[in-house]
């Protein structure tokens, strides 16, 4: 199992109407470590909600910490069933609504409470400053939005993170990015940021960790495989998966690990160490126009520069001492955004 340990918070949801445990399965063993599921979604009614909920935590035990949407009626129906004895289900339960400051201090002494972080989480976190709660039992969460055009504005959100961050830094912040799989009945993604509900997960995430979230759940019903491979990889091993298209003979470009260079070009990325590994004499050829997303070799009328693999950030000339060997695919050109000041990064097979 890939371990991704307490610096990368990475999650995803499942819905009770709806649990696939070999999809739950895949997830775990990436090293997704927090689950998020409802009791209040107007689509699903089902009758024996607590013992699904129940056999999804004892399904995944100690691997994932697992949040439970829940509304004030469902919490009393909850309070009433716990007692000594009772597995609660869960590890953590969200408050949409938070008023009741003495019921979520009783509440943590069973679980962990997630407030909601997009409208009444700051109030309420100072309300508990004065009862001497402990902080490491709370979770503050941004909601996601079904619908296009109601997502939060990144501003907004990036407020709002500032100030609670500035306030009380050792909160997890969580937030919601979309899936493959679109939860209807709306079928459009469920983001937390309406920026974010056309992008690609990877993206997403990376912004959603530019702007302090800690915590990023998948929250519709599934990711494919290479989305989860390429958010896996990328997350615990600082690895970017790039699809590409390579001429032959050079196939052992394949998933070999290169690093960007420390010193960042404006115009490509470089690998550090191609050059260095490979010496034999490239001569010129397909020394064609490089459009965004080119994989390019040096030749020999670069001189010392022969074997240096670049990738093109933007469309440039063709140059007699560059040959154009390959391309990454129009589907993971925005990727190459996220290769920065020695990132690792490979091409893999389209």
């Amino acid at each position: 199992m890939t371990n991704v340990g307490d610096d990368y918070l990475l999650g995803f949801s499942v819905y009770l109407s709806n649990i696939d445990t070999a999809y739950i399965r895949k997830m775990l063993d990436k090293g997704f470590n927090t689950i998020f599921t409802s009791l209040q979604i107007p689509e699903e009614d089902i009758n024996d909600k607590f013992q699904l909920l129940k056999d999804l935590k004892n399904f995944v035990g100690n691997e994932a910490t697992l949040i439970v949407d829940i509304n004030p009626r469902i919490f009393d129906e909850i309070e009433a069933r716990i007692n000594d004895e009772d597995q609660l289900g869960f590890d953590a339960v969200r408050f949409d609504e938070s008023d009741d400051l003495e019921r979520i201090v009783n509440w943590s002494k069973h679980s962990k409470v997630v407030l909601n972080a997009s409208t009444d989480a700051l109030s309420v976190l100072r309300g508990l400053k004065d009862m001497h709660f402990d902080y490491s039992k709370v979770i503050v969460m941004h909601n996601y939005y079904p619908r296009p055009e109601t997502g939060l504005d990144a501003d907004f959100f990036y407020k709002q993170n500032a100030e609670l961050k500035r306030d009380f830094p050792d909160v997890n912040l969580l937030a919601f990015v979309c899936g493959s799989d679109l939860r209807g009945p709306v079928c459009k993604g469920l983001p937390t940021v309406e920026n974010h509900r056309d992008l690609k997960q990877i993206i997403a995430y990376k912004q959603l960790k530019d702007m302090l979230v800690d915590i990023v759940v998948i929250g519709d019903t599934a990711i494919n495989d290479f989305e989860m491979d390429v958010l896996s990889d990328y997350i615990t091993g600082d690895c970017l998966m790039l699809r590409a298209e390579i001429d032959n003979g050079y196939d052992y470009l394949f998933d070999m690990v290169h690093y960007n260079r420390l010193d960042v070009a404006r115009d490509v990325v470089r690998s550090k160490d191609h050059r260095k590994l490979f010496k034999d004499e490239v001569v010129p050829n397909h020394c064609i126009e490089r459009s965004k997303g080119s994989i390019t070799l040096d030749n020999h009328l670069y001189g010392r520069y022969m074997n240096e693999l670049q990738i093109t950030k933007c469309d440039l000339p063709a140059n007699e001492a560059v040959n154009v060997i390959g391309n990454v695919i129009e589907e993971d050109l925005d990727l190459i955004e996220l290769i920065d000041s020695g990132t690792k990064f490979k091409f893999v097979r389209k």
